[in-house]
């Protein structure tokens, strides 16, 4: 049976839910359920990329991003947030852009779908 715990597949999707969507789209344009939530799935990304423990991700976090933690967590995976009517990034690669897209064909995602680059290019690269 589908669920929000199986590999994501946009046909299965619409068939099970309505109005929902709660996802993670890696730079290679992979979706993922943002399951128990984006900031954690997140977390569990960059901890699995770093091999450090969550609370040593939390703690590199610069304090100028306290506000911005999910923000701060794209820049460091390259993964955007996507919700039904919302998206939060720090950079969209041509990739993600082309993920939106499907998405938004499928009539699961409505909102904007970014060029690329980066949310501001005011803010410090992190790495």
């Amino acid at each position: 049976m589908y669920s929000i715990h199986s590999e994501f597949d946009i046909q299965k999707h619409k068939e099970t839910y309505t109005n929902y969507l709660e996802v993670i789209i890696h730079p290679n344009g992979k979706i993922e359920y943002a399951i128990p939530s984006h900031q954690y799935k997140l977390e569990m990304i960059a901890s699995s990329e770093r091999n450090v423990s969550i609370k040593e991700i939390r703690d590199m976090c610069p304090e100028c991003y306290y506000c911005d933690y999910n923000i701060w967590l794209c820049s460091i995976t390259g993964c955007i947030l996507v919700w039904t009517n919302y998206l939060q990034y720090y950079k969209v690669t041509r990739t993600q852009s082309n993920t939106l897209r499907k998405l938004k064909i499928a009539g699961l995602y409505n909102y904007q779908i970014p060029r690329g680059g980066t949310i501001n290019e005011q803010l410090p690269i992190l790495k």
